[in-house]
């Protein structure tokens, strides 16, 4: 079913949002508002035998959280009984989430998010390429965000449809 029009089907997927496990709520949304303006437009607990067939555990409590920017939605959940262990992230490991924002001028958001408390800048800003410009953060529990500058035009292939 389609979320504009629930009487229609799709024929293929379409993108909802992003959920990323977090190990303290509080500390992620303030990280993803501070860092990426990202607002706050759900949040909820939820246990439930149905949440547990979905995703194979069983005795889960979780908190979660729905971030928007844009058009793009991040689910937060942080796990209040029967979570599981850190995992060992970093960008080069299969499997690691790394997330990146648009910014306008990635050398003033660097200055700008170094003066942020409880943050991690993990790299300098770079020159990528002729059209991006970017550095990296890392959230509470290390997933790498890129803030990125465009400095030119995308190739037709990356533009961003709205």
């Amino acid at each position: 079913m389609s979320p504009q029009d629930p009487g229609t089907t799709r024929s293929r997927p379409e993108l909802f949002h992003v959920g990323l496990c977090v190990s303290d709520m509080q500390r992620s949304i303030d990280f993803y508002t501070a860092v990426a303006g990202m607002t706050v437009v759900e949040r909820h607990e939820r246990r439930s035998a149905q949440f547990d067939t979905l995703i194979g555990n069983s005795g889960t409590d979780v908190r979660v959280a729905y971030l928007r920017r844009g058009g793009f939605l991040l689910q937060l959940i942080e796990y209040a009984e029967a979570g599981g262990e850190p995992v060992d992230i970093a960008h080069n490991r299969p499997g690691s989430p790394h997330l990146a924002f648009f910014v306008d001028d990635a050398a003033a958001e660097f200055q700008r998010v170094s003066r942020l408390p409880d943050v991690r800048i993990t790299s300098e800003v770079v020159v990528l390429n002729s059209v991006m410009t970017s550095f990296y953060t890392a959230d509470p529990d290390g997933i790498p965000v890129e803030l990125l500058e465009l400095t030119g035009a995308l190739p037709a292939d990356l533009q961003v449809i709205a």
